[in-house]
């Protein structure tokens, strides 16, 4: 059935892009199974982009307040201080990025929400996805490097990072390695989720 309503969708969509009457052809009984694909669909993509948001914001949420509630065990001595703020700096920016985005996502769903409303708030969602992408790579990324291989070594009660940091290395670049494969994958999903709103907001608009 889903992958029936894709079709349908797709066909929708090109008929748009093309202007083209003769493309598709939507007959009277077929009107309202076609609304409810589409707002099906739309639902669809706004529920995957607030979970997906939603699920970063609570983690953000849970390391921040372990952080914060142990803070006595990483400012005992400064060589732990230092990583500690970073990263208590890091996911309080991180948390308030992600609410901004939350706040985006529900004004896009809101029943209120008019066509320019949803297109404003797309606009400003790709521009923040990108600025995401370029921080996270140029400041998250160093930061995470610099910071949580100490921090993680005193919260689990491992060997002294500052001691051993040899020993350290091979997990560190294998986390960068991830980190990039994962961050590149993880944006191109989130443009595509976009996009696919985009489309089915423009296959709105045009009153098929």
């Amino acid at each position: 059935m889903e992958t029936n309503n894709d079709g349908m969708l797709a066909l929708l969509q090109k008929a748009c892009a093309d202007n083209d009457s003769k493309i598709f052809v939507i007959k009277p009984e077929q009107e309202k199974e076609i609304k409810q694909i589409i707002r099906s669909r739309r639902k669809t993509q706004l529920e995957k982009l607030f979970r997906n948001k939603a699920c970063i914001l609570v983690f953000c949420g849970i390391v921040l307040f372990y952080l914060l509630a142990h803070w006595s065990l990483y400012t005992s001595a400064i060589k732990y201080l230092l990583p500690f703020v970073g990263l208590v700096v890091l996911f309080a920016a991180s948390i308030a990025g992600h609410a901004y985005e939350l706040h985006l996502i529900l004004g896009m769903g809101s029943a209120n929400a008019t066509s320019k409303k949803v297109a404003l708030n797309m606009a400003k969602l790709r521009i923040f996805e990108k600025k995401e992408f370029v921080a996270s790579l140029c400041i998250a990324l160093p930061v995470l490097i610099a910071c949580l291989p100490p921090i993680t070594s005193l919260t689990f009660n491992r060997s002294d990072f500052y001691q051993n940091l040899t020993a350290y290395l091979p997990a560190i670049i294998a986390g960068i390695v991830v980190s990039l494969i994962a961050g590149c994958i993880y944006y191109r999903k989130k443009t595509h989720t976009i996009n696919e709103f985009a489309n089915i907001e423009k296959v709105i608009n045009e009153e098929y």
